[in-house]
């Protein structure tokens, strides 16, 4: 999936943000996009840093865990 990445990112549908988990150290969000892979929904996490670079995170296979930090309407 890594070596994909671009492909994957435009497939993937955004979700939401969630709060920085450390703003002392620049983050500023976290944001959520969900992809399929082989019919099982994963999430990609890409932090936002104060500085305006994204970075990609992590992938995720817990989609619902995930979810459960995203701020309603934020």
């Amino acid at each position: 999936m890594l070596l994909r990445i671009n492909e994957v990112m435009q497939n993937a549908r955004y979700v939401g943000k969630t709060s920085p988990h450390n703003p002392k150290k620049g983050l500023v969000a976290s944001h959520i996009f969900s992809t399929e892979i082989k019919g099982d929904e994963q999430c990609i996490i890409v932090l936002e840093w104060d500085w305006g670079e994204y970075t990609l995170h992590s992938i995720s296979d817990s989609p619902d865990k995930i979810k459960e930090y995203i701020i309603k309407n934020g």
